[in-house]
């Protein structure tokens, strides 16, 4: 590939021109729509407690809601595996600190299929001193839909790993294309015994036994990708490069290819990470360098 060739930026021999390219291509964010909420982990985690939440319905709007669920746990025992999530809580044991001034703490178990008088009054007791009496009393009109509400929210805590997944899904869809555009194998989330197994190379992956996001075997080499996007700053972005830069020093040893793809605005505060990576003269892409055919070129050049 010739120099300022319109077709892929990349170029080892202009470690500055590959620099200020990834700086100035950086994506912001990578959110398309499956980002915000997993509605299919939303939906069945509601199903698989769809009916002890429209027993629950029984309870709604009661005047003394504690002595209607008394009465249907007494009728349901089902009923109380679904007291938990309604406190936005996926433990069915959990303890509670109920003095603080003697740090007093009670174990609480939701999962118990018999249930004696004690605790179901135990129960009842919580059901009170956490406030869903309350909630139960006057302020929602369906368990489920509100139960609904509580799920959106928890999967919304999955957000952050959400971020990494995706940039697995928008890299995969790159490599697989170009699998059948150029004929070669890959593999995701590849251990050196998945290597060996369908490749026939046998690697030392060092002391831990390292997973690749991506394998590619092409043209009698081997190359190994790791892909990871960051949308905020922090010293982990510096301890990454720091790690990325011995991993390709180590699969080089090996003659097999380390291929870095990372994108995200948190890099435009480590700068100087990136900048000491390129220099060492290892492969790193970000997203605009992979859609403009930079992989494909790596993978023609067989390395360095």
């Amino acid at each position: 590939m010739k120099r300022g060739s319109s077709k892929c930026p990349l170029n080892l021999s202009d470690p500055e021109e590959v620099y200020n390219f990834f700086l100035s291509t950086i994506k912001e964010h990578i959110r398309s729509w499956e980002y915000f909420v997993d509605w299919q982990k939303v939906f069945k985690n509601i199903e698989e407690l769809e009916a002890a939440l429209n027993l629950l319905n029984c309870v709604v709007g009661k005047e003394d809601p504690t002595k209607s669920l008394r009465k249907l746990i007494s009728e349901y025992p089902v009923v109380v595996k679904a007291l938990p999530i309604l406190l936005a809580v996926r433990d069915t044991k959990f303890s509670v600190l109920i003095d603080k001034n003697t740090f007093k703490y009670e174990e609480f178990d939701f999962s118990k299929k018999e249930l004696t008088r004690k605790d179901i009054q135990k129960i009842c007791e919580a059901f009170e001193d956490s406030g869903l009496a309350e909630l139960f009393r006057r302020k929602i009109k369906s368990v489920p839909d509100y139960v609904l509400g509580v799920e959106v929210g928890l999967d919304s805590n999955a957000r952050k790993n959400r971020g990494g997944k995706l940039m697995e899904s928008i890299c995969e869809s790159f490599i697989k294309r170009l699998s059948g555009e150029m004929g070669f194998s890959f593999l995701k989330q590849a251990k050196v015994s998945d290597i060996e197994r369908n490749f026939g190379i046998i690697i030392d992956s060092g002391e831990v036994d390292r997973t690749v996001d991506f394998a590619i075997f092409y043209n009698h080499r081997l190359f190994l990708i790791e892909v990871n996007f960051y949308s905020t700053s922090g010293s982990k972005l510096k301890a990454t490069a720091g790690e990325y830069r011995e991993m390709a020093k180590f699969w080089r040893s090996q003659g097999a290819e380390f291929v870095w793809i990372t994108d995200g605005k948190g890099w435009l505060d480590s700068k100087s990470a990136i900048k000491e990576y390129i220099d060492d003269g290892f492969y790193l892409l970000n997203l605009e360098m992979l859609k403009r055919g930079c992989l494909t070129e790596i993978l023609n050049r067989g390395g360095v």
